[in-house]
């Protein structure tokens, strides 16, 4: 599978015409793919399990917060460990679905 043609663009458009999501909150979702993508390449992750590894490192519980349990993400986190991960799972579960459903308008190149 090609990412040559995945535009943020026309995710954040997928999010407003496909889940009926208002353009502030489909770009705060944009910007947290953004802050995700700054540490991981989500498309590898995507080729790789389909982001299963990726959203299990995500996951973080009210009791993972009770134990003092520190996240194992490279992203940095200020604030609440369990609602920052939250937000930045379900940006990641969105994205996920988008690459799942999306066709590129051009064949990816093949080798010769």
């Amino acid at each position: 599978m090609s990412t040559n043609n995945f535009t943020w663009d026309t995710f954040q458009e997928w999010l407003v015409n496909n889940k009926n999501l208002k353009e502030n909150t489909a770009g705060s979702i944009n910007s947290r793919i953004n802050r995700i993508k700054e540490e991981y390449t989500i498309e590898y992750e995507y080729i790789k399990d389909g982001c299963a590894e990726l959203l299990s490192d995500f996951t973080y519980t009210a009791e993972d917060a009770k134990n003092g349990s520190v996240p194992n993400v490279r992203i940095n986190i200020s604030g609440s460990y369990l609602k920052g991960l939250r937000s930045l799972k379900r940006a990641l579960i969105l994205y996920v679905e988008y690459l799942d459903t999306y066709t590129p308008s051009t064949p990816a190149p093949t080798a010769t």
